[in-house]
């Protein structure tokens, strides 16, 4: 995305939520800073963020601090269901478990 960028072939993305750029928030920011440096704006449909906009890097840094730590909640949450499901000597998944 950032070389395509770079050779400008685009200059808008659009996302349907901060959660699907990215799932860190410094990742969020540092991408979303160099795609404005290279004339690039990213709108995030569900959260109605801008980045071009003037406030649109304070909400984007709120929406991806959310978005990072529901990102680890549900880490946890899975798991926690993984280490319940050996202990009770069910294996996690479809069964049909490859690598």
């Amino acid at each position: 995305m950032i070389e395509d960028a770079k050779a400008g072939k685009f200059d808008l993305i659009v996302t349907r939520e901060v959660c699907r750029f990215a799932r860190n928030t410094v990742d969020t920011l540092v991408a979303t800073r160099e795609l404005k440096n290279l004339g690039v704006e990213v709108y995030f449909v569900e959260d109605n963020i801008w980045t071009m906009d003037g406030d649109g890097e304070l909400r984007l840094t709120i929406m991806a601090t959310l978005a990072q730590e529901e990102s680890r909640k549900v880490s946890e949450r899975v798991k926690a269901g993984q280490h319940i499901s050996r202990n009770n000597g069910v294996i996690y998944g479809s069964g049909n478990i490859l690598g």
